[in-house]
Formats: structure tokens, C-alpha cells, sequence
């Protein structure tokens, strides 16, 4: 073998362009031919291990016939018949390919004495393999073989990066295509669910029609309500399955004002105020928020403003500190009448979605109309700042 010369600055210049992909198999074919000039062997092949297919294919070869380079290199590199003998750290080293019965073939056909052969892997799975053939019996020197670890040094280093990047690109497509079919299966769920909802509120509302009773008719109204708030927690966060979370400030405004047109007649005097920092929470915890917004807002708009007065409906959603919320609300209507008392199904359900909330929940006195305070924690509440 020559002395190092510029083959070698060349090949370093070639390993720092196959590290860069492009055209990889051109950058390999110049790398495995300058290698040749170093080692001066006769004949060259390199093969690589096709996953998707499970067999070895032959990439790149230079005075070989087809014969051996559709051959797996396994034949060449395999320990089923290789002897320890012949090898050297994680190289391959034949000096005389005679002494293999099972390589005769390719000493008669092939002409060749002498092989180095060296493994390329990733993660212990081999992925490559570089056969350089000499036709003539080779005595390889320390300093030969050093020079050989250098070569696959240079050429395996960039390729397994490759082959790792490779495998990474098709993990994550893997993975996207999952999780792309899964937000389609929670959409069309989700789509499905809020049609469902869509009918049932249908439903109720030409049902309440059909109902003389006032009381009947007002429990009717506020079923349809109910509804309309669990559709709209859907369309907000269901159907956009790449969100976690909801931001609360849009959320709030779009189910207030939702409500305040439902109950146009009634609410066309009421002026609706509302104020929300724009935190993301879960859906476990917005629903029920929803549910109490509904109550709050429904009762304000019904009882609190007779004759179609004039009035302030006022909602303060803010984070407070320790991953704490406040939830302030009020209206400046003629406040909690006899009728609606601790005892009634409006208050008592209140309460319930306030315990379903994990709120602390009292009434607030302010001298006019009828205001209420919640606290509750959110482990998993998101600043504005992550929130995406």
C-alpha cells in the first residue's frame, strides 16, 4: 500500500460532503474510489441493507461482475463460515481466500486473492458493508489495518448519521401519519357528538313550543341552553384536536354572547361586560364552567331585569396566584327575588357545578343586583405564554 498522500486529504473533503446528504450515492462512489487508490486493491463493493425489503442491495461497485454484486455481502462478512482467525477489532481480514471452501467461487471467477471487509452499523444492527478486493495474496500490516479504520472512519461516520437521520424521518412520519388518523377519528367523533347534541337541543326547543305551562315551557328553555353550551365546548375544542387546552377569554366571550342571543327578546336592554385573562384549561374543567356561566348569565337575563329594564351583566375570569382562578360575576338587576331561594333547583345547581368545579362558592353583597364569587385551582392550567 502507498503512503498517505493527497488521497487522503481528498477523502476527508469527500466525508464532510457525504455528512451533508445530496446526492449521497455519487459522493459514495468518489469516496469508495479514492479509498481503493489507497488501499490499491483491484475491485470494490458496497452494499446496503434495505429494511423495508429485508435484503442487502449493492449500491456502488467497480470491477466486479453483476454475478457477485447482486450477491449479499453477508456471504462475504457472515460468522456462519468466517473463522475468528480472520477477524481483526470489527474488521474483516482475508489474506488468502483459498482457504475458505466456501469462497472458492470468487476466487475462480473472480480472480481475487484478498478481501478487507468492513461492517458498517447503527446500533448494533448492521447496515452496510464495504468490500475492497486485491488479486493477489495480501499480508496486511498494523499500520494497513490502521489505515483501514480511518477509511471506515471517514465513510461509515457520515453514513450511519445518515442512516440515523433516516430512520428518525420515517419514525416521526410514522408517528405523524398516527396521529394524523387519530385527530380525524376525534373530529368525526367530535362532528358526530355535536350533530347528536344539535338534534336534542332541536328537539327541546319545538318541544317547549308544544308546552302551555310557563314553568314547563322555562325548563324546556333552559335544557336547550344547557345543550347549547356542551356543542359549543365541542366546536371550540374538539373539533381543533391539535389544541390541549381552550383559551378561557374566547371561550367566555363566545358563550356569553351565544346566550345573550338566544335570549334576544330579553336581553336586548342588557349590556354584557365581560373580562377574561387568556389562560388555557382543560376540557374537564371548562365544561362545567360553561355549565355554570349558563346558569349564572340565564338567571341574570330571566329574573333579574323585569319589564326589559336596563342592566350590567359583569363576568371576571382571572388567574390568581398558587395556579389558582377567580370568577367574579354579577348583575345590578333587582337581586335574588323570594322565588328564588338557597332551596331552589337554580341556586342548588349552581352549587353542584361549583363542587364539580372545585370552587369555593359564595354570594357577594354589593348593595344591588346579586353577585358570586368561585375559586378554583387548575393543576394543568396553561400561561398565555405556552399557550398555542
Amino acid at each position: 500500500m502507498p503512503k498517505i498522500n493527497q488521497d487522503l486529504y481528498k477523502l476527508i473533503e469527500l466525508s464532510s460532503r457525504l455528512s451533508q446528504s445530496g446526492n449521497v450515492s455519487e459522493t459514495l462512489r468518489q469516496c469508495l474510489e479514492v479509498s481503493s487508490r489507497l488501499l490499491e486493491c483491484d475491485a470494490f463493493a458496497f452494499w446496503l441493507f434495505v429494511a423495508s425489503e429485508m435484503e442487502w442491495k449493492c449500491e456502488v461497485a467497480s470491477n466486479l461482475s453483476e454475478k457477485y454484486t447482486q450477491t449479499s455481502a453477508e456471504k462475504y462478512l457472515s460468522s456462519s463460515f468466517l473463522p475468528a482467525e480472520f477477524r481483526r477489532d470489527d474488521l474483516i481480514v482475508i489474506e488468502d481466500l483459498a482457504k475458505i471452501p466456501a469462497l472458492e467461487s470468487l476466487v475462480k471467477t473472480e480472480k481475487v486473492r484478498s478481501l478487507v471487509g468492513i461492517p458498517l452499523s447503527v446500533h448494533n444492527q448492521r447496515t452496510a458493508s464495504m468490500v475492497f478486493f486485491f488479486r493477489k495474496n495480501q499480508k496486511f500490516t498494523d499500520e494497513e489495518i490502521e489505515l483501514v479504520q480511518v477509511l471506515k472512519n471517514l465513510i461509515g461516520g457520515p453514513l450511519a448519521s445518515l442512516h440515523a437521520i433516516d430512520a428518525e424521518k420515517k419514525i416521526r412520519l410514522e408517528t405523524e401519519k398516527t396521529v394524523a388518523a387519530k385527530n380525524e377519528l376525534l373530529r368525526a367523533t367530535a362532528h358526530r357528538t355535536k350533530n347528536t347534541l344539535q338534534t336534542i337541543s332541536s328537539l327541546l326547543s319545538l318541544q317547549s313550543k308544544e308546552v302551555q305551562d310557563p314553568k314547563g315551557r322555562h325548563a324546556f328553555e333552559k335544557s336547550v341552553t344547557r345543550v347549547q353550551t356542551m356543542i359549543l365546548v365541542h366546536e371550540k375544542f374538539y373539533e381543533d384536536t391539535a389544541r390541549k387546552m381552550l383559551s378561557m377569554d374566547k371561550y367566555v366571550h363566545d358563550l356569553a354572547r351565544a346566550l345573550f342571543d338566544y335570549f334576544v327578546t330579553l336581553s336586548e336592554n342588557i349590556s354584557l361586560d365581560v373580562e377574561s385573562d387568556p389562560w388555557g384549561l382543560e376540557p374537564e374543567l371548562i365544561l362545567p364552567l360553561g355549565l355554570l356561566l349558563n346558569e349564572l348569565i340565564s338567571n341574570s337575563v330571566k329574573h333579574a331585569f323585569p319589564n326589559r329594564q336596563k342592566g350590567t351583566v359583569k363576568i371576571r375570569l382571572r388567574a390568581l396566584s398558587g395556579g389558582k382562578f377567580e370568577l367574579l360575576y354579577s348583575d345590578d338587576g333587582i337581586g335574588i327575588t323570594a322565588n328564588f331561594t338557597e332551596k331552589s333547583f337554580g341556586l342548588r345547581l349552581i352549587a353542584l357545578l361549583a363542587d364539580q368545579l372545585g370552587a369555593n362558592f359564595e354570594r357577594v353583597e354589593t348593595g344591588k343586583g346579586t353577585a358570586y364569587r368561585f375559586v378554583f385551582s387548575a393543576r394543568t392550567a396553561r400561561h398565555p405564554l405556552f399557550f398555542a
